[in-house]
């Protein structure tokens, strides 16, 4: 299909993964069986688990203060709209830092907010969240963070690297399971 033929008006649909309880039951296993799989290498994923851990303590009094600012301004609220599930990373993430799994993936409510969006804002911890929803940061969050100068630059550092320890900590495990 021609990229200039579609309609802007239309809202595209992302099929969200594992939405089934089955689909999610059968993943967390996957998941489980993969962490506990892990031989050798526990000392390298256990220090890769703990520093994604330390950088979402890092950076989320400086988001919460930014989405306090910013999100009930706001005329298009990304937990209304984005769509956003869990990937295999955060699974990962979750799994090796002992944290519960969510009894489902995320879903939307009938009025189409994400289900762990409350009036106060997220119901879960900043680390127990898909990782979307600490690395987008709005239009209206980026110029708050541009005034912050040092600091600013600084939380979108961090972010980075959590990005980076989350692909090596991904790396790391599927090294670990496979047959060499």
């Amino acid at each position: 299909m021609d990229p200039k033929s579609v309609d802007k008006n239309v809202v595209v649909q992302t099929m969200i993964p594992w939405q089934n309880r089955e689909q999610w039951m059968e993943l967390q296993l996957s998941i489980e069986r993969i962490c506990d799989g892990i031989g050798e290498d526990t000392q390298a994923i256990t220090g890769l688990t703990e520093n994604i851990r330390t950088s979402y303590s890092a950076v989320d009094a400086q988001l919460q203060e930014l989405c306090e600012k910013t999100c009930s301004l706001c005329s298009d609220v990304c937990c209304m709209r984005a769509t956003v599930w869990y990937e295999i990373r955060d699974l990962l993430y979750l799994q090796l830092a002992g944290k519960s799994f969510q009894e489902t993936q995320v879903s939307r409510e009938p009025d189409g907010r994400c289900c762990f969006l409350l009036d106060n804002g997220c119901s879960l911890p900043r680390d127990e969240r898909p990782f979307i929803c600490t690395w987008y940061i709005c239009a209206a969050q980026k110029a708050l963070l541009q005034e912050q100068g040092e600091a600013g630059e600084l939380l979108i550092s961090r972010i980075g690297e959590i990005q980076e320890s989350r692909k090596n900590l991904e790396e790391k495990c599927i090294q670990a399971v496979l047959p060499v």
